[in-house]
């Protein structure tokens, strides 16, 4: 008798774990406005995918948001302003009007695993897309005009990838505007693992940049297969680099460059200045790469493929 209740109270612990769990709840499509976006975030789960009806959004906050699988937002309807993802992860953005806004208008701060892709990026006060501190951000197929800043910044990051973008006739202030720049911050970790490829730009604008001033360099930054038509001299520019690669890269020579000046130019180095490194190149490939013409008084150069 004593051995027929062990084996059913066995049994029945056996048995009570699988009677209480739930199955996961399948991926929903919820729809959402500028009224509602906030609750219905809180509410996704992951899997699912938020639709954006049509209208502005002055602001959509991703904060502290970590579903285990994949939240798409879709975009395609709405005009945001502003989007900070912060400490998040597991998102994918599709489509969206972004901006006009005074600073930036896709921002991510301590977040992983997030995609931004097909995008128009109009008008950015500082930057159209802002990686800081974050790792594995995919920003694909994004039409970035008339920023007022860049079109891209990345820094103290790590495993971006920077896929077949526009950055076209961003506008010169005081802040020179380069399609994409990374760099390092002092006391956290290196920019690194970083791809550009297959982007384009057209403009008065720099390219593909790291400006290294002793902040601590990059390592696996690789820039290759980009096309920059441009009226200023860095078509791109890495330095302080390690293990890092530019390659088959493009530069055309746009009307209105100064006579004088060096023509739109790809340099790739190890040391912290843009001096020529003299053979020490730490594990970096330097080839196939294009610049642009040289500034002449005539002002004509090779037609540059890159539309307005």
């Amino acid at each position: 008798m004593k051995l027929k209740l062990y084996c059913s109270v066995s049994l029945l612990f056996l048995i009570t774990p699988f009677l209480f769990l739930a199955e996961p709840a399948a991926a929903t499509t919820l729809t959402a406005t500028p009224a509602t976006i906030q609750s219905v975030l809180t509410k996704a789960r992951g899997g699912d995918t938020i639709v954006l009806s049509a209208g502005v959004y002055s602001r959509i906050t991703v904060y502290n948001l970590k579903p285990t699988t994949p939240i798409t937002i879709n975009a395609r309807a709405a005009t945001i302003r502003y989007l900070p993802f912060q400490n998040s992860s597991n998102f994918t953005l599709i489509g969206g009007a972004f901006g006009p806004s005074p600073y930036g208008t896709v921002t991510f701060l301590d977040s992983q695993n997030i995609t931004a892709e097909d995008g128009v990026y109009t008008g950015a006060g500082t930057v159209a897309l802002a990686v800081n501190r974050s790792q594995h951000i995919n920003l694909v197929s994004n039409t970035i005009t008339g920023s007022r800043g860049d079109g891209i910044d990345i820094s103290a990051s790590q495993y971006v990838l920077v896929q077949s973008n526009s950055c076209l006739n961003n506008i010169v202030t005081v802040i020179h505007p380069d399609c994409v720049q990374m760099w390092s911050v002092l006391g956290q970790p290196q920019v690194s693992h970083i791809t550009i490829t297959g982007n384009r730009a057209r403009g008065a604008t720099q390219g593909f940049d790291l400006f290294d001033h002793g902040y601590g360099g990059g390592s696996y930054i690789d820039v290759d297969n980009n096309v920059i038509c441009t009226t200023v001299t860095w078509a791109g520019q890495v330095n302080a680099a390690t293990n890092s690669t530019m390659i088959g890269n493009v530069a055309y020579t746009l009307p209105g460059i100064q006579v004088g000046w060096a023509p739109p130019t790809w340099q790739l180095t190890a040391n912290l200045t843009t001096t020529p490194d003299g053979g020490d190149t730490r594990g970096n490939v330097f080839k196939n790469n294009v610049n642009g013409a040289k500034p002449t008084s005539t002002d004509v150069y090779p037609a540059c493929p890159v539309p307005d």
